[in-house]
């Protein structure tokens, strides 16, 4: 039981090694060769990604977010049609179609804004997804070590249990003290108990794992045996390609795409028309028409409101 005890942290760098190299955070330069998992465990963990509704929900804030992407990148303003008809001495009418102009290119701005919010989304999701698959590995590590652990502590059981029996047949031949009897049941009993506690950290592993891939019980594979050391990865790269770590720094580039998109929004936008149309009048009897032509500029005056603020 000591040797497996010692073993367990062997599990933990396994799980770590999987999920490093399951979010990428290994350079192709600084891998080192290490035997992929077996068909059983990738399909484990395909499954459980698959029906996590953590997960779902993260790819579903991906798809929103790259949805914002295209959304971010068409153009900030459509065309306006205009019409205009009057009647009093005259009739007149037009036909005009205006179309506002981003002069200070707004929309570049909002598509990076929108590009480093789904970097963001993405970092996250991939971090979903690597604190699933550790819990995964970590539980079926458990679950292993809790079983291997119980197998011991019922080969002891049994031992100490013919060990007792062998004490009592040498007690009744004279062989034995008192004493000498009363320790061996006294071991007897340490085993007894011993076992009763493997078995319900076993059933505490088994539940972990239920809660985790959301199926009470299965065949659950086996950790591969053969795991590289900790040591054979290069440590800037790992705290470089860290999911977490790129989730906060697409946050910071988001933030700051903001801050330029605000800055572009303080300037204002000119709307350029062009209308056409007739005029016909009645005056002093005369039936006389006229052909209409103008183009029209408005440009917002931001006095009340500079939008600074929002910067």
């Amino acid at each position: 039981m000591y040797m497996l005890l010692v073993r367990w942290p062997a599990f933990i760098c396994l799980a770590t090694t999987l999920v490093l190299f399951a979010a990428g955070a290994a350079t192709a330069q600084n891998r080192p060769v290490v035997a992929p998992p077996g068909p059983a465990l990738r399909n484990l963990i395909g499954e459980v990604l698959d029906k996590n509704p953590g997960v779902r929900s993260a790819r579903a804030a991906v798809n929103a977010a790259e949805a914002r992407v295209r959304g971010a990148d068409r153009p900030l303003y459509n065309p306006q049609l205009e019409m205009d008809a009057e009647q009093a001495e005259t009739r007149a009418g037009s036909l005009g179609l205006s179309q506002a102009i981003d002069w200070s290119d707004k929309r570049t701005a909002r598509a990076d804004v929108a590009g480093a919010e789904l970097d963001a989304v993405q970092a996250a999701y991939a971090v979903v997804r690597q604190r699933l698959v550790g819990e995964l590995l970590i539980g079926l590590g458990r679950y292993h070590t809790a079983n291997a652990i119980q197998q011991l502590a019922q080969e002891r059981a049994a031992l100490m249990q013919r060990f007792l029996e062998l004490a009592e047949k040498r007690r009744r031949a004279g062989d034995l003290s008192q004493v000498e009897l009363d320790l061996a049941r006294l071991a007897q009993t340490q085993a007894t108990l011993q076992l009763s506690q493997t078995a319900s950290d076993l059933a505490e592993a088994r539940q972990a794992l239920a809660a985790v891939t959301g199926e009470p019980n299965r065949d659950w594979p086996i950790l591969p045996a053969d795991i590289p050391a900790l040591a054979a990865f290069d440590p800037q790269s790992l705290l470089s390609n860290l999911p977490e770590l790129r989730a906060l720094q697409a946050r910071v580039g988001a933030v700051r795409a903001s801050v330029t998109l605000r800055n572009r929004e303080r300037r204002p936008d000119p709307t350029i028309g062009v209308r056409a149309g007739q005029e016909r009048s009645f005056r002093n009897g005369n039936d006389d028409n006229y052909g209409l032509a103008g183009v029209t500029l408005s440009i917002p005056l931001f006095v009340r409101n500079n939008f600074r603020a929002g910067v």
